[in-house]
């Protein structure tokens, strides 16, 4: 099981755990920014859930479109 005491006790120091924190945020941004310049646009995989997210983005929660299903 990996704990903030296990990671203290590889890195010597929680300054090496800032560190490894900063670097990992800034590696995920730096993807994220790079996907973002190939699918600019909002996506949505399928055009039958928009009716139902616009519904949802309004408050209208009890509105549920029967061909909309996820498997559970």
């Amino acid at each position: 099981m990996i704990t903030l005491d296990n990671i203290r006790m590889k890195c010597g120091s929680s300054a090496g755990v800032v560190v490894g924190c900063v670097a990992f945020l800034y590696i995920g941004m730096l993807i994220l920014m790079e996907i973002s310049k190939y699918q600019a646009e909002p996506y949505m995989d399928e055009i039958f859930h928009v009716a139902q997210a616009q519904k949802y983005c309004v408050g209208r929660y009890s509105e549920v479109r029967g061909n909309v299903r996820s498997r559970a």
